[in-house]
């Protein structure tokens, strides 16, 4: 496996820090610990053949197609824009989790570590934020929409 076909397995998985010293390529894996590349290929190897880490932003057709795949089963839709902008228009099926409520964190905590989570918001950014959080608090299947519902329009059914 080359290196950028693990690069963008590190970045699908959301995995996001290289290390480069001298010939050496170091990834961080999931724990947040550096590993040489070639632990690397294996770690990611695993991931890509249905291991259940997954983490990452995802674009439009590829979060669609992984929702309606799964949606029915362990998987909810969650808007994390506040009440205003989810009240305007927001993802058929979508809970809301307001990212600038006080209790945000607290309300991640909470949620099922075991099933798969789709999250989005207007443009990316706290929904990416979100994302880094569930990461934290040990989350393994979540999917963040690159660009937002204002970036991605109606790729699915908006309701009011």
């Amino acid at each position: 496996m080359g290196v950028v076909a693990i690069a963008l397995l590190v970045l699908a998985a959301g995995v996001y820090k290289f290390n480069f010293t001298n010939d050496d390529i170091y990834v961080a894996g999931p724990d947040g610990k550096f590993i040489q590349i070639d632990e690397a290929e294996a770690l990611f190897r695993e991931i890509d053949d249905g291991d259940t880490l997954v983490l990452g932003t995802i674009h439009s057709e590829e979060f669609v197609q992984k929702w309606l795949a799964a949606k029915g089963g362990d998987a909810r839709l969650i808007d994390v824009r506040t009440a205003g902008e989810y009240a305007s228009g927001h993802y058929k099926g979508a809970e809301l989790i307001d990212f600038y409520s006080a209790d945000f964190a607290t309300k991640l905590g909470e949620l099922d570590k075991d099933i798969q989570y789709f999250i989005y918001c207007q443009s990316g950014n706290r929904s990416g934020q979100a994302l880094h959080m569930m990461q934290e608090l040990g989350f393994t299947k979540v999917y963040d929409l690159a660009g937002g519902i204002g970036g991605n329009g109606s790729i699915l059914p908006i309701i009011k």
